[in-house]
């Protein structure tokens, strides 16, 4: 089992947070992906992050997760994320920072894109020039804890 962390997610970033303090704000523009294991008792999950070292955690609110990840990756760049669904250790699908270092990043394969997922209709550019949210606040999930692996 890994830190336990929690995992908030607003309008422009997705912020990793141990003992109250900030460990990593990602701005939403910088996720290239999410890998999910398609293993029924797991809930662990990757967010694959442009140039960078990826997250892997694990929540029984995965679900949640991505459907609010979804809504906010696709109100800021108006494209679905991609999301992945891999049948074998989700481990070997994250971008290390030993990988960073020697200037590799790690996908799946385009085969385990779970094109379901695309829950939007894609939006011209020019339509995502507004990306605020309805009322002009922040949208944020429930703050709730999860594992950081």
């Amino acid at each position: 089992m890994g830190q336990s962390r929690i995992l908030l997610l607003t309008n422009k970033f997705l912020y990793n947070i141990h003992k109250s303090h900030v460990q990593r704000r990602i701005s939403i523009s910088g996720i290239k992906a999410v890998t999910k294991s398609t293993k029924t008792d797991n809930q662990q999950f990757i967010v694959h992050i442009m140039s960078e070292y990826d997250y892997m955690f694990s929540s029984e609110f995965r679900r949640e997760i991505f459907d609010a990840l979804k809504w906010v990756y696709w109100k800021e760049n108006g494209t679905n994320i991609h999301v992945y669904g891999v049948p074998d250790r989700l481990k070997d699908y994250a971008t290390t920072k030993k990988d960073i270092l020697n200037g590799v990043e790690v996908n799946p394969k385009e085969n385990y894109r779970l094109t379901a997922e695309d829950t939007f209709q894609e939006m011209p550019k020019a339509a995502t020039k507004d990306k605020s949210v309805a009322g002009g606040s922040s949208m944020a999930t429930d703050v709730s804890e999860i594992d950081a692996m």
